[in-house]
């Protein structure tokens, strides 16, 4: 079940926050394995040419892009990069959070944690952005419509594979 509510707040003076929910009838080592492995290969689950486009238009203002990859198909450590992004944290089967390197106006991460039993998990998307100045805040406003509906299939789609477990993590 995906819950309906994103919840959208500057948080301080400048910071902005967007977050999701879904909860699902799988335990949380089932839930964190497809975001352990997200990136790479792998791709991001859900639009990837989203993504692609995003790293494209980073690389024309002399970013990193996505081209990075990952190092390991499975393993995660803080300090790894994962295409755009860089490990700044990691508890295995509860939490990933991850800071962009794209060139932006300010700093953004994005956070999946994963809280649970046995039988139920909830699994929380939380992108977080500190914009430098006012094009740090017109770049949210311009991204947020794109970021709602990329941050909320990414979740769907972590949340369909958690249901259907295998040892590849290849799914319809």
């Amino acid at each position: 079940m995906l819950h309906n509510f994103p919840v959208t707040t500057p948080a301080g003076a400048a910071s902005y926050t967007y977050s999701r929910s879904a909860t699902v009838a799988a335990s949380p080592q089932d839930c964190f394995r497809p975001i352990r492995r997200i990136g790479g290969d792998s791709g991001w689950y859900f639009a990837d040419w989203l993504w692609r486009l995003r790293g494209l238009l980073d690389r024309w203002v002399g970013g990193i892009g996505t081209r990075r990859g990952r190092p390991h198909p499975d393993l995660v450590r803080p300090g790894d990069v994962l295409d755009c992004f860089r490990v700044e944290s990691f508890e295995p089967d509860r939490r990933l959070l991850l800071a962009t390197e794209w060139k932006l106006p300010g700093r953004g991460w994005l956070e999946f944690l994963v809280e649970g039993d046995h039988t139920y998990s909830t699994i929380h998307l939380t992108a977080r952005y500190d914009p430098r100045g006012l094009w740090g805040r017109v770049y949210w406003y311009l991204t947020y419509p794109v970021h709602q509906i990329l941050f909320t299939g990414l979740l769907r789609q972590i949340a369909a594979r958690c249901l259907h477990v295998d040892s590849s993590c290849n799914h319809r």
